[in-house]
């Protein structure tokens, strides 16, 4: 257990002779009077063991001082993942910050004493790893500067060697801060998104495809929607939650550890969003098909509220859409994109429209408006893409009509960013229908 040890005094002996060599000791006091005495020793001169005491003092002065130095890197992580982040981080991140430690650093310093690291051997893991791979160079710096700062925090080391250490530039180029271009191949055009709702109706994953595409959730979203989420009157969707793997529980039942209930990304995700006509229609006609598996398996049936579920009434976890999501890409010759693009190609179909980005990130459930930008690329780079092969897309899934309510100033004025008139539009303009 890591343990945030405080003194409230010390004491620094002498040099002395300490088994044939030379060595000191330092007492620290604890607050509640006990006394612990850490021994230094192994210095072959006397010189070097009286650099080492001074070294000792300076830090006691200035609260640096190491008080326990047993532990390696591996010793040290392992316990700083499971008992500080542990509970602190959602379990996929658990999941991939173990899998970096174990097949990653580990092997190139695990093995270090914690106090012995320098910035030669965290530079030698950036590299290192850089070399397989950019992005994991990218988390393996996140782990180890995170988790020195914290050894420095609670006094395991007295100088954090990951510090002002950057990723080389031989591994990759630094891009600007919040600056991040969408690849338009791994997007849907109008004719590809429209076969490919086509070919999902009747499919197992016809809903997760509509709420992906038509509403830009996220897949571990769509799992947590729950009947009670819609509002049938105002046709409007409340996303609060998502499904996942929630470390603070240790007795879960079988084959339901992906499933808990947490909590969503950011506290932007939590949202209420407009329901597409045919969105709504397939939500009432999946509603339909539950009841009728819930009267029909009165006893099995788990009564659960959930949208997007079995014949039980089970919920799904996140990756049971992929087989189904892949098979559709390959039958309807599609791009072998993620399902997760289909999120972007929601948020770029409203860009080419030039819709408000603060209605888009407010939409998507982005946590800064700017995400929307940096994550979903350069508009006017997309637009030149293919502005006309998505234009009539636009005017069949949008009512285009509602524009020529208003004069062409109101219009100007939404693109100028006029708040409330630019949300008087887009709650009128957001109401989709598949002509």
């Amino acid at each position: 257990m890591i343990e945030y040890k405080t003194f409230a005094d010390w004491k620094v002996s002498g040099v002395m002779k300490l088994k044939n060599k030379y060595g000191y000791r330092v007492t620290l006091i604890m607050p509640d009077g006990c006394e612990k005495v850490r021994q230094k020793g192994g210095f072959h001169k006397m010189c070097d063991a009286q650099k080492a005491r001074d070294l000792a003092v300076v830090q006691l002065h200035n609260n640096s001082y190491v008080v326990d130095d047993r532990y390696t890197v591996r010793d040290f992580f392992t316990m700083w993942l499971n008992e500080v982040m542990k509970q602190k981080i959602k379990g996929s991140t658990y999941y991939t910050y173990t899998y970096i430690l174990k097949n990653h650093i580990y092997p190139l310093i695990g093995s270090i004493r914690l106090t012995g690291l320098n910035r030669g051997h965290v530079l030698h893991v950036y590299k290192t790893v850089g070399e397989k791979s950019e992005s994991v160079a990218k988390l393996s710096r996140v782990i180890l500067v995170t988790g020195l700062r914290y050894a420095k925090h609670v006094r395991l080391i007295s100088v954090d060697p990951a510090k002002d250490v950057l990723i080389p530039k031989s591994v990759y180029k630094p891009v600007p801060y919040h600056e991040q271009r969408i690849d338009t191949q791994k997007t849907l055009t109008e004719d590809q998104l429209r076969l490919l709702i086509e070919k999902s109706k009747g499919t197992k994953i016809y809903l997760f495809i509509l709420f992906a595409g038509l509403m830009g959730i996220r897949k571990s979203e769509i799992i947590g929607l729950k009947y009670s989420d819609v509002d049938f009157s105002n046709k409007t969707l409340h996303v609060q939650r998502q499904l996942g793997v929630d470390l603070s529980k240790e007795n879960i039942a079988p084959k339901t550890k992906c499933k808990q209930e947490i909590e969503l990304k950011t506290r932007s995700s939590n949202r209420v969003i407009d329901i597409p006509d045919m969105v709504f229609n397939a939500i009432m006609e999946e509603r339909q098909i539950y009841e009728k598996n819930r009267r029909r398996r009165q006893v099995s049936f788990q009564d659960l509220d959930y949208i997007c579920c079995s014949s039980y009434g089970s919920p799904r976890s996140a990756s049971y859409c992929y087989p189904y999501f892949k098979k559709l890409l390959m039958e309807a010759n599609l791009p072998n994109i993620r399902f997760h693009d289909l999120r972007h190609t929601y948020a770029t179909l409203l860009m080419k429209q030039d819709f408000s980005v603060k209605a888009i990130s407010n939409s998507l459930g982005h946590a800064k408006t700017i995400i929307s930008v940096d994550v979903y690329g350069d508009k006017q780079e997309i637009i030149a893409d293919c502005a006309e092969e998505m234009q009539s897309f636009i005017n069949e899934v949008f009512h285009q009509e509602t524009l020529n309510e208003y004069d062409d100033i109101f219009y100007h004025e939404f693109l100028e960013g006029n708040l409330k008139v630019r949300d008087r539009y887009i709650k009128s303009l957001i109401a989709p229908t598949w002509s």
